[in-house]
Parts: structure tokens; sequence; C-alpha cells
């Protein structure tokens, strides 16, 4: 087992040669709209670096028997970082929601975080 000290320079490290890019973890609020519904308004909740990866190309069967295509990404973020399925990400100008938080690691040095392009 690494030290502390030792593992702590090792996510240093990899936070400044393997995260150039800059993620903000939105945090959404439900407002009701006055008829039985909800809005949700997207806040940011924290500003941390990252790197944005391609994952899984592929198709999904669409209503009606449609066939869409289908982009995953995995989203490196330094090991600490708070972020759940309830939360969004925004990666330069594009908003992706937050499918799954792979933080079950030995010697956790980056979280992982499995993402999907937001449409609307």
């Amino acid at each position: 087992m690494l030290p502390d000290s030792e593992l702590n320079a090792i996510r240093d490290e990899l936070e400044r040669l393997t995260l150039p890019d800059t993620a903000y973890i939105l945090s959404g609020t439900l407002t009701s709209d006055g008829m039985g519904g909800y809005t949700a308004t997207w806040g940011t909740a924290s500003t941390v670096k990252c790197r944005l990866d391609r994952t899984n190309t592929g198709y999904e069967k669409a209503s009606g028997g449609g066939v869409e295509p289908w982009q995953g990404w995995v989203l490196s973020l330094p090991h600490d970082t708070s972020v759940t399925v309830t939360n969004r990400v925004k990666v330069a100008s594009t908003t992706y929601a937050v499918k799954a938080v792979d933080s079950a690691k030995s010697l956790n040095c980056v979280l992982r975080v499995y993402l999907e392009e937001v449409n609307a």
C-alpha cells in the first residue's frame, strides 16, 4: 500500500498532465410551474479540471421503430470531485447527463464519470 503522501503526489501529477480542460458540475433545482408540473433550472455547483473522451458509439432503438445514433462519453475528473447521477456536466459549450460514476477503485487517482449528451 502506498503512503498517502505518495498517492497524493501521483494524483497531483496526473491532474497536472492529463486533465487539460474545465468541467462545470451542474446541480438542478425544481421550481413549480404553477400548473402541476416543474421546471428544472441548472446552476454551477463546482468547477474542476477534466478530460473528456469518446466511448461506445452505436445505435439505439427509438420510438416508432426508428434507429438513432448514440454516443457515449467518459469524463476524467480529480479523484475527490463530488458528482452523482443527479448532476449534469458542462464541458466547453456542451451539456451532458451523468449516467454513472465509477468511484470504486483501489488507488483511486481519477474519478471516471460516464455521460450522455443532453439535446435540450
